[in-house]
């Protein structure tokens, strides 16, 4: 899964990915991001490296004082390639 981030000026960005019980699955991306289009991804593994079961992740994005919280990231995985649901589109608006 691929987070998009759009930035109109640099930015602390920190996004982190729960599971439904609101447990910190990973930490994405911590630190200060340029200003542009960017994307960040998600392979589906937690902070140890373990694949994740399939089911339904939370993710919440902050741009220094500005948060985003989005309950859509969900995933399976039938016995084929990873399906990603709904593609995150993150955007930081002004100031």
């Amino acid at each position: 899964m691929t987070f998009a981030l759009d930035l109109p000026h640099p930015a602390r960005v920190r996004i982190t990915v729960f599971d439904v019980s609101g447990r910190a699955i990973r930490e994405l991306a911590a630190g200060e991001l340029a200003a542009g289009r960017r994307t960040v991804g998600w392979d589906f593994e937690d902070a140890s490296g373990e694949r994740v079961s399939p089911g339904l992740y939370l993710y919440r994005a902050r741009f220094g004082s500005r948060e985003a919280s989005v309950a859509s990231s969900s995933w399976s995985d039938p016995a084929g390639p990873l399906a990603a649901r709904r593609p995150a589109a993150i955007s930081a608006g002004g100031a």
